[in-house]
C-alpha cells in the first residue's frame, strides 16, 4: 500500500478505544473471536463525543458487550491500523488501554451480549503464533513490557 493509493481510496479515520485485559501474571490475555476462530481482536468500540478513553472502554466492556468489571485501566498503545476490507482501505486509530479483571474467578468463554457469534476468552500469549491476531503487527508488541504509552503503525 503506497501513500498515493491511500490518498485516493482511503475512508475517513475511525477512532476506537479497545482494551488488552491481561491476567494478573501477564501470561494470558482476553481476545474476542468469532465461532470459526477466523481471527482474534481486542474488545472495545467507537469513542463517543465527550467520553474519556476509560469511560468508553468501561461502557463497551461492562455494559454493552460482556458485563464484567475491569480495573487498573491505563493507556498502553496508540496504534494506527491501515487495512483493506470489502474493497476499501481503512484507517483505524486504536487507543489501546491495558487492564485487569476485577474478579479473575469469572468463567470464560463469555458470549457477546449483542452479537451471539462473538465471544471472549483467555489466550496464552506464548500460544498466539497459532492465530491470526488483528490489527496486524500487534502480536509482537504483546511480549514487550511497555510501561508508558507508545505510538505504532502497521503502515508500510
Amino acid at each position: 500500500m503506497n501513500k498515493t493509493v491511500l490518498k485516493t481510496k482511503l475512508q475517513k479515520p475511525i477512532i476506537k478505544v479497545v482494551v488488552a485485559v491481561f491476567s494478573q501474571n501477564k501470561k494470558k490475555i482476553l481476545f474476542q473471536l468469532d465461532n470459526e476462530k477466523t481471527f482474534l481482536r481486542f474488545p472495545g468500540g467507537k469513542l463517543k463525543f465527550g467520553e474519556t478513553f476509560e469511560d468508553c472502554i468501561k461502557r463497551e466492556i461492562e455494559k454493552e458487550e460482556y458485563k464484567f468489571k475491569i480495573t487498573n485501566i491505563k493507556p498502553w498503545i496508540l496504534f494506527e491500523n491501515f487495512f483493506e476490507c470489502d474493497d476499501s482501505l481503512n484507517h483505524e486509530i486504536l487507543i489501546i488501554q491495558s487492564a485487569n479483571l476485577l474478579n479473575e474467578e469469572i468463567e470464560f468463554p463469555i458470549s457477546h451480549i449483542e452479537i451471539s457469534e462473538i465471544q471472549i476468552d483467555w489466550f496464552e500469549i506464548s500460544e498466539l503464533f497459532k492465530y491470526k491476531v488483528v490489527p496486524i503487527g500487534i502480536k509482537k508488541l504483546l511480549n514487550l513490557d511497555i510501561e508508558s504509552t507508545h505510538h505504532y503503525s502497521n503502515f508500510q
